[in-house]
């Protein structure tokens, strides 16, 4: 599938079929007709502003997840939505074309960092995006690791079901 080059991601309740807009009237006209559950995501927010809309009661409302910084672009930004744990913004910037291996300064990949997080569905849109389980960061730690060490049972089972 190709990468979604619009800056609208919208981000059905099934995760299947997304869909990117230039404006941001049509990323809301087609959220509102996906129905509850919808996201919008802006991948290019502005400083401060709100950057994800969900569709609840028929009705766009924001949630709390602030900007993103387009000057890095997608994989980094794809780092700080799995930081976030919200499977939203980790599956709009998937679909923008961000490398599931992504990883920060320190080694931190994307998946290691939904781990931390406990984002069990985060987790699952990455490894179902190639994200690869066995990639350790700068200290030499896993995903798998972070997650026994966490206790994170149910992260484990996904990513035991990975390799």
């Amino acid at each position: 599938m190709p990468a979604i080059t619009r800056r609208y991601v919208v981000v059905p309740p099934d995760g299947e079929n997304l869909c990117g807009f230039d404006y941001p009237q049509g990323a809301e006209t087609a959220a509102v007709a996906f129905g509850d559950g919808t996201h919008v995501v802006d991948t290019a927010a502005a400083p401060y502003k709100p950057a994800v809309q969900k569709v609840e009661g028929g009705e766009l409302l924001y949630v709390g997840y602030g900007s993103f910084d387009r000057r890095k672009g997608d994989d980094a930004n794809l780092i700080e939505a799995a930081k976030k744990g919200y499977g939203a913004t980790v599956a709009a910037f998937l679909a923008k074309g961000a490398d599931p291996n992504a990883a920060d300064g320190n080694g931190g990949t994307a998946l290691i960092w939904a781990v931390a997080k406990g984002s069990a569905e985060a987790v699952r849109l990455l490894l179902a995006a190639g994200a690869d389980p066995r990639k350790a960061d700068s200290q030499g730690m896993t995903a798998g690791e972070l997650a026994e060490k966490k206790n994170r049972r149910e992260i484990l089972d996904l990513l035991a079901a990975a390799r």
